[in-house]
């Protein structure tokens, strides 16, 4: 075998392994995300970020030296195919808990915000009109609001 054999079988190898991180750290965040820990999920991202970066340097390898893959064993070809599926996979769930994390983060702050509207038309607040007065009737008494 080749040295440049040897270093593509390395490098599918990494692959395999950098995939095999991500897949853990990906299954972690999924718990994390369907328990609403907001601490543990912040916590996980640097950990994510580091071997996302790893993944990304060891496929950019791949890629630029994809005619010696056809060098790679097999099997070890065959391991990279499904672990990729298995990456694809489980890529989807945590997309899925993100994005269902997001809808939940959204609804929270509408509520929030009209419970916020609500007590102040409660307290019967006063709003300016367009001449900078302040306005008194009792029609009057619209609430802007708005996200930030």
């Amino acid at each position: 075998m080749t040295n440049i054999d040897t270093d593509i079988n390395k490098a599918i190898k990494d692959v395999i392994t950098v995939v095999d991180e991500l897949i853990s750290i990906y299954d972690e965040e999924i718990n994390i995300l369907n328990a609403t820990d907001s601490k543990a999920f912040l916590k996980l991202q640097a950990k994510k970020t580091t071997y996302a970066e790893k993944y990304r340097e060891s496929i950019s390898f791949l890629i630029n030296n994809k005619e010696k893959i056809k060098t790679a064993p097999p099997e070890l070809k065959r391991a990279l195919k499904i672990k990729q599926k298995q990456f694809a996979k489980i890529s989807n769930r945590n997309l899925s808990a993100i994005e269902r994390m997001q809808r939940c983060t959204a609804k929270l702050g509408e509520t929030i915000r009209n419970a916020a509207i609500r007590e102040a038309q409660r307290k019967k607040t006063f709003s300016y009109g367009q001449n900078g007065q302040i306005n008194t009737s009792q029609q009057v008494n619209r609430i802007s609001s708005g996200i930030s």
